[in-house]
């Protein structure tokens, strides 16, 4: 690649994680991505025993399902949110369901829990999860995968998504949802680019390029992908060619489908800069290519 188009690669994927100094908190994250619901209240449980395995019990709820609002006490919403699962796995209602814990009088704005769980149903073809765990209460995402890993994808079935580190200043859940947060004290400038990569996957998502087809919104440090991102053309070759030189891909255990591509640190620059101009990115600036 030229040298100067090198550089604007280099500029656009500053965007990923926005440049502020001195995150005070980060947050481990699962983040999965566009599966077809069959879940129902079984759900909570799950919930439930993630939390408990770090200490901690789910103290806060909100939900939403069509014009219908909880938010309060955990204990007193549980019988509703079983009630919107429910709905969920009849196909009959598509909610937005947010558990936390560990709630922390001086947390920020945007996440002031140690610990939140989001299943957000919103379109019955976007659903998508979040599992986002302080610092303090896993050492790295691969402790988080192994603590809770194997349980979401037993019930979620194959799903592409992402375990990283991610600033809890900016809200996970908000991007999760591709909404930019805006912190206190922070000039808008500072998360343009940003913004930008939010705004073009989100558009492009809802307008019909989705995961599934073998599409990635962004390489992360570990990334799931489905057999269908495996075969999909990259520079000649299957992409899981560029994912074996780059990294470690392995066979998610007891999900047909599923496959953990691992990007070490000393690699991961130069693996989103060969794959931000390939259209298989949907928050690069390159148009998508057809799949």
């Amino acid at each position: 690649m030229h040298r100067d188009g090198q550089v604007r690669v280099l500029e656009e994927l500053s965007g990923i994680v926005p440049k502020l100094d001195g995150y005070r908190r980060v947050a481990r994250c699962l983040m999965l991505y566009d599966w077809k619901a069959d879940v129902g209240p079984e759900w909570l449980e799950l919930v439930e025993r993630s939390f408990r395995r770090v200490q901690l019990e789910p103290v806060e709820a909100t939900a939403t399902s069509g014009d219908q609002k909880s938010h309060g006490s955990y204990k007193r919403l549980r019988k509703r949110l079983a009630e919107f699962l429910s709905q969920l796995s009849a196909g009959t209602a598509h909610p937005n369901i947010i558990v936390s814990a560990g709630s922390m009088a001086d947390g920020e704005a945007f996440f002031p829990f140690r610990a939140s769980i989001v299943l957000n149903s919103i379109h019955p073809a976007l659903v998508s999860v979040m599992v986002a765990m302080d610092e303090t209460l896993v050492s790295s995402c691969e402790e988080l995968l192994a603590m809770c890993g194997e349980e979401v994808f037993a019930i979620l079935g194959p799903a592409y998504g992402c375990a990283w580190n991610f600033p809890c200043v900016l809200g996970p859940s908000f991007y999760l949802a591709s909404v930019i947060a805006r912190p206190a004290g922070v000039e808008p400038a500072e998360l343009d680019r940003y913004g930008e990569r939010l705004t073009r996957w989100r558009d492009r998502r809802w307008a019909g390029h989705r995961p599934t087809f073998g599409y990635l919104r962004e390489v992360y440090p570990i990334n799931f992908v489905l057999e269908r991102h495996l075969s999909v053309p990259f520079s000649g070759h299957a992409l899981t060619s560029l994912m074996q030189t780059t990294g470690r891909v392995s066979s998610v255990r007891g999900v047909n489908g599923l496959f953990k591509w691992e990007v070490s640190a000393d690699r991961l620059c130069d693996t989103r800069v060969q794959l931000e101009n390939s259209g298989l990115v949907l928050s690069a600036v390159r148009e998508p290519i057809r799949l």
